[in-house]
């Protein structure tokens, strides 16, 4: 074999071992990008403190939409239809993810496991105008307890220790009339 022909298939397997390295997880359609990453969203509204419609702002999946997941925190949940049957403080952290968040431009970043059970993406999710960290802002004002649920707990210690001082505190949900119940 030539110099050149040695060099060119040289290249070519470099190539073929860069672009299978580079490429998507093979659980994730190549049009996906990597849970990895960060994403521009429009937040479009929340269901409950923890789960938010988004429409993407920016690459492949501009001007779609998606159920988010926040990760790390619980809050209670509200119930639509009649929201006096709502769990303990769950509309207080529904009215507060609102309040900071909806109709405003946030960054989604990404832990380990891109979706969760119910196909909702999980995310972190962060305020683009001041980068305020809404999964953090929650559990450290008692709006939702902390949540670790491996693989995804990047966050796992520091929001427990922001858990443990909202409890101390009696803030949100550890103060009255909840009492950290939800119930």
């Amino acid at each position: 074999m030539s110099t050149n022909g040695a060099r060119n298939a040289l290249l070519a397997l470099s190539l073929t071992v860069m672009g299978s390295a580079c490429s998507a997880p093979p659980h994730l359609p190549q049009s996906q990008p990597s849970c990895r990453s960060s994403e521009r969203v429009q937040v479009i509204d929340f269901v409950d403190g923890d789960t938010a419609d988004v429409r993407f702002l920016d690459g492949i999946r501009a001007g779609s939409e998606e159920r988010i997941r926040l990760i790390g925190v619980d809050t209670p949940e509200v119930n639509h239809s009649n929201q006096a049957n709502s769990e303990c403080y769950a509309v207080m952290a529904w009215s507060e993810a609102t309040e900071l968040l909806e109709d405003r431009q946030a960054w989604l970043s990404y832990d380990e496991q891109c979706e969760d059970y119910f196909g909702r993406t999980l995310a972190y999710m962060s305020r683009v105008s001041d980068l305020l960290f809404l999964n953090e802002h929650l559990v450290a004002n008692g709006f939702g307890r902390s949540l670790s649920i491996p693989p995804s707990d990047e966050y796992r210690d520091h929001f427990a220790e922001l858990e443990l001082q909202a409890q101390l505190a009696a803030r949100g949900l550890w103060g009255e009339p909840c009492f950290g119940s939800t119930r």
